[in-house]
């Protein structure tokens, strides 16, 4: 299920991610922390003092996962509000093992 308890309706999970353990997406408005992502998705916070992405439109940038590997990726920008942009992404995507290798990371034990 999905943060707000409703059914998931994503064909691939979302890995939420803990602002210190945040990879980064950079594009040349500068570089992002990522909120979240899935093999065909990612969610950023913009990057204050640079203008919006259009909504539809198409964004290109880099990568940088927790463990330091970096990949290129795009999409079309779904949604954009002041605080985060949504990407779907293009094909294909994040790999599922990198996105596995960050969840890794990201879980600590209790």
């Amino acid at each position: 299920t999905a943060m707000d308890g409703k059914p998931d309706r994503r064909s691939s999970p979302r890995v939420q991610f803990p602002t210190d353990l945040s990879p980064r997406f950079r594009t040349n408005h500068g570089e992002a922390k990522v909120t979240n992502c899935s093999v065909r998705g990612l969610q950023f916070e913009r990057v204050p003092g640079t203008p919006p992405p259009a909504e539809g439109g198409w964004i290109a940038g880099r990568l940088r996962l927790i463990d330091g590997s970096e990949i290129p990726v795009s999409g079309t920008v779904l949604r954009c509000d002041p605080v985060h942009v949504s990407v779907e992404l293009d094909a294909p995507g994040i790999p599922e093992e990198l996105l596995s290798t960050s969840l890794a990371h990201v879980v600590r034990p209790a």
